[in-house]
């Protein structure tokens, strides 16, 4: 890269003669009047502008498809440089020096016409007024002598050439009134415009210059990096400008096309944003060994956009892009997401399109495909997958997804092997904040209430794409309420439903319990008001007993429960309700203890010594106690150390049941001989089984306590004491006295 000066003068030359250009993906004209009034105020004080950057070009071998400086001759045969930076300055001077800035005319205003002043000692500045049919013109505008009386000179009269001085000679003809005075007046505005046209010609524009044989990449990222007009380049901008230089189309005019063709995709998708990555995804189709077609996906990156050979995926790939963009807003549809604005990650979009454009959308293998989708949406709605590192994530999940359809196997799990696929607890849920249009996690949430149903509270009505904009988020428990109560943050998606606008206005301020009970007497049978707030997920002894706390906690563990059922609608052979859990919990087996997971063998049957044994229980109660008082977590019965399924048959047999159901209840009374009823509600989220290698598992959810859980202990001298655990890495550690109280504070416990 090389560094010259060049005066304003040679850069209005090369521009009205053609020899600069721009790449047509740089945007327009943006800049107002009053930026460009403070941008010839710099130059008469003589002041920085900021510097430009320019790239060298064969005219017969332009980098990048161009077009004139706004409002500049269209000389296409000259070019040698395109300006990749300063675009707004220099068509501000260019426009301002023509009198063509749209809509406005600049003047030089002089403080005073005073002979006897020498024009150097003026205090110049620089004012516009509005002009054109589309502005309220002042009626003195290109009158001379009204202009002279103002002290306003039109600034395209200081541009330098022999041609605008003889325009400056007769407007100050056609301006001044003959009297003694004329000459020694015409002689002192011919000096103000000898001196200030020679500031605006000699004013030096710092030039950066790349070399002709710069490679595109390199040229994209200087520009990237050096751009200052607030908004930076994109990929489309650069597609843009290769597919209109390489084909002669228009891309954004094919996008338009699109969108009359599928005028829902206004209220869905931002067919800019999707259209690079979707077109990368479908690839290029070669044939193997054997003669099969197959598809060779290329990642969404900038690299592979700028690549020679992407305008013939473009063509290659529209009528399949094209092809896809129903089902994929079908699909949206089906998961009962109706606006772009609650899409929770935007991400998925192109893989949709790429999955729907090889495989079809119809025929014997579509229920599967939209199987599999259903499955990558909503597990990338909910967890966060797709947080960082997106393009590379899409581009390796999109591979997977198509090695899965292509073998025809039923285990997706594969597809969600790493770590940043987990799903959310419950615990975890009722602390998410609420729905944004930042908020992935929030807005996911929202997807899956929505998909249980979510029956307007007054009208009946279910969630559908005909009533979305008849809709808006409701506080379930109002903010004023919890407020004045001192009950908590109300701003929480547990506490959020998408309810039809009237009846958020007729519910307002009131307590749960009282709009609740308002809506029992429009109905004889309360199980219809029930299902309506049901339709929610929203617990109906929690919301009309006004209890927030136990409210958000229980709501949490529904939201989770319906998770995993839409996490895990791709298993088309077996949908029992235990194999339904299968795919996320047995995953957490295999991961291996940690601050949330936790096995142990048994609770009564000692497998060391063979026998019943109460004080195994002991180890039970300080794991939950210990999630409970640190981010709550997940208690495996029936796994061992190793992580080996021993199951709970010895343990069924030591508590002397026969059946899970049995075996809960006992488990059931035992938390609560020792935590109590308040407390083993308030952390034990759910007991749940589930069968894995022939075995049965229990799984103890356990919530995170707002007010510390204790376990009691017998001291040296036989006496009970309650201590305190938590969990640290995969252990239960307690802590003393001192330790609890610093703890307490720095985690917010009451």
């Amino acid at each position: 890269m090389q560094s010259h000066d060049r005066r304003i003068k040679q850069w209005l030359d090369d521009i009205e003669n053609g020899r600069i250009r721009l790449p047509v993906f740089q945007r327009s004209m943006v800049w107002s009047a009053r930026q460009a009034e403070l941008l010839f105020e710099s130059i008469l004080r003589d002041m920085p502008a900021g510097a430009a950057l320019i790239l060298k070009v064969n005219a017969q071998d332009e980098m990048f498809a161009s077009q004139p400086i706004e409002s500049a001759p269209d000389i296409k045969d000259n070019v040698i440089e395109h300006l990749l930076d300063g675009q707004q300055r220099l068509t501000t001077i260019y426009q301002c020096l023509n009198n063509n800035f749209t809509g406005r005319k600049f003047f030089l205003e002089i403080p005073e016409i005073n002979v006897k002043i020498d024009p150097k000692e003026l205090q110049l500045s620089i004012r516009s007024f509005p002009n054109g049919r589309r502005a309220r013109a002042k009626q003195w505008l290109d009158d001379p002598k009204q202009e002279f009386e103002k002290n306003l000179i039109p600034l395209n009269l200081f541009k330098d050439g022999f041609t605008v001085r003889h325009e400056f000679d007769t407007w100050i003809s056609n301006s001044l009134v003959q009297n003694p005075d004329t000459h020694s007046k015409i002689t002192w505005l011919s000096n103000l415009r000898e001196f200030v046209g020679s500031i605006i010609a000699d004013f030096n524009i710092p030039t950066l210059i790349l070399n002709a044989d710069t490679e595109i990449g390199t040229a994209l990222d200087v520009f990237i990096r050096m751009n200052t007009s607030g908004t930076s380049l994109k990929e489309y901008d650069i597609v843009l400008a290769q597919l209109f230089h390489r084909t002669g189309e228009d891309l954004n005019q094919k996008l338009e096309e699109l969108q009359d063709k599928y005028p829902e995709t206004r209220d869905y998708l931002d067919l800019k944003a999707i259209v690079l990555p979707s077109i990368a995804l479908l690839g290029k189709t070669e044939k193997t060994e054997e003669g099969e077609p197959k598809n060779i996906p290329h990642s969404p990156a900038k690299a592979t956009y700028l690549r020679e050979d992407f305008s013939e995926l473009f063509k290659d790939n529209w009528a399949s892009f094209d092809a896809s963009i129903r089902p994929t807003i079908s699909l949206l549809k089906e998961l009962k997401i109706f606006q772009e604005v609650r899409i929770p990650t935007k991400i998925v979009i192109p893989v949709s399109i790429a999955v729907f454009g090889i495989y079809g959308a119809t025929g014997d293998q579509a229920g599967r495909v939209r199987n599999v989708l259903k499955a990558y949406l909503w597990r990338s709605f909910l967890s966060p997958r797709y947080d960082r590192n997106t393009g590379s994530k899409m581009f390796q999940d999109f591979r997977r997804i198509c090695s899965h359809l292509n073998t025809n196997s039923d285990q997706i799990t594969e597809i969600f092997e790493a770590p940043d696929w987990s799903l959310p607890i419950a615990q975890d849920i009722a602390d998410v904040k609420w729905p944004t249009s930042t908020n992935r996690l929030a807005k996911g949430i929202l997807a899956v209430i929505n998909q249980a149903g979510a029956k307007d509270f007054a009208s009946g009505r279910p969630l559908e794409d005909g009533n979305v904009l008849e809709r808006e988020l409701h506080h379930i428990f109002p903010k004023r309420y919890l407020s004045q109560n001192g009950l908590g943050d109300p701003n929480l998606i547990v506490n959020c439903a998408f309810i039809e606008k009237k009846t958020n206005r007729i519910i307002s301020s009131q307590p749960p319990a009282e709009y609740y009970e308002k809506r029992e007497e429009y109905f004889e049978d309360a199980g219809e008001v029930n299902a309506r707030f049901e339709s929610h997920l929203i617990p109906v002894p929690e919301l009309i007993s006004n209890a927030y706390d136990e409210f958000k906690l229980k709501r949490a563990n529904l939201i989770r429960e319906e998770m995993n059922k839409l996490c895990l609608s791709y298993i088309e052979e077996d949908t029992s309700e235990a194999n339904a859990y299968n795919g996320t919990e047995i995953e957490l087996i295999y991961t291996g203890e940690n601050e949330r997971v936790e096995f142990k063998s048994s609770v009564r049957w000692d497998y060391k010594k063979a026998e019943v044994n109460k004080a195994l229980g002991n180890s039970i109660l300080k794991t939950i106690a210990g999630f409970a008082n640190t981010r709550g977590g997940m208690l495996f019965i029936g796994v061992d150390d190793n992580q080996s399924i021993v199951g709970l048959e010895a343990d069924l047999k030591a508590f002397r049941v026969q059946n899970t159901d049995k075996y809960e209840l006992k488990l059931h009374n035992f938390l609560v001989s020792e935590f109590g009823v308040e407390k083993t509600l308030e952390i034990i989220s759910s007991i749940k089984f589930i069968t894995h290698l022939g075995k049965q598992i229990c799984i103890v959810r356990v919530a995170r306590s707002k007010f510390g859980t204790y376990v009691n202990e017998l001291d040296k001298n036989g006496n009970k004491a309650e201590k305190f655990y938590i969990r640290s890495t995969n252990q239960t550690i307690p802590l003393s006295p001192s330790e609890e109280n610093n703890y307490r504070k720095r985690m917010g416990l009451r």
